[in-house]
């Protein structure tokens, strides 16, 4: 089993976003997983009930951070993967996802804030995974970005500069600045054209090279 969480302490930085993605891709490959929003907000969980209209799969909106235990314990003996979607803003149940986490993304937009709120992450993970004994690897993946933006440029090297001081990593792919995401939590389904679609292809070949999502299903 892989449980795989998406988490910043800042919100506003394309959480849910990712996590559609994700959820659907997988939805869409047959894959043995399940979803858990641990948002307050239940933002993927009304998405889901309301607009999703791809192949079938299971998701449970838990905020309680007790709760929330205890269905990750129990969903990851039931299932290949479990991924989930987390609050912003340090929420207690974002650090219990990040306790039981084989894998974190962490998403970011072209904003200061958003590359503090990666590095607080970062850091957070590397301080619980001292309390569990284990690696909790993570990845910052930027968001809602113009590649030939001098913003964009600094932002690389503000990540290689956190590179060096506290190794954080981020993954190769980039999710472009583009309507078709935002239309996704309209629409409920996953782009059918354009660089979306290579880029979401691009980005889950990635999650598959580093080991944070298994194999596809044959």
């Amino acid at each position: 089993m892989t449980v795989i969480s998406i988490a910043s302490t800042k919100g506003g930085v394309g959480k849910t976003t990712l996590s559609r993605i994700i959820a659907a891709t997988l939805a869409e490959e047959r894959a043995d997983f399940a979803v858990i929003d641990a948002d307050p907000n239940d933002a993927l969980g009304r998405w889901k009930a309301k607009f999703y209209e791809g192949a079938p799969f299971d998701l449970v909106s838990e905020p309680n951070h007790d709760r929330l235990a205890h269905l990750i314990e129990r969903l990851s003996r039931e299932r290949e993967i479990v991924l989930v979607d987390t609050a912003g803003f340090d929420n207690p149940a974002a650090n219990i996802a990040l306790t039981f986490s084989d894998a974190v993304l962490i998403p970011i937009m072209a904003d200061e804030a958003d590359m503090e709120g990666a590095k607080q992450t970062w850091l957070r993970c590397r301080a619980i995974a001292l309390g569990v004994r284990r690696e909790i690897p993570a990845w910052v993946v930027l968001n809602a970005t113009k590649t030939i933006s001098q913003v964009h440029q600094h932002i690389l090297a503000e990540l290689g500069r956190l590179s060096a001081s506290c190794g954080l990593r981020w993954l190769e792919t980039k999710l472009s600045n583009l309507v078709a995401y935002s239309e996704i939590s309209w629409s409920g389904a996953l782009p059918a054209r354009g660089p979306a679609v290579r880029e979401i292809r691009h980005l889950v070949e990635e999650l598959r090279e580093k080991g944070i999502l298994p194999p596809a299903a044959t």
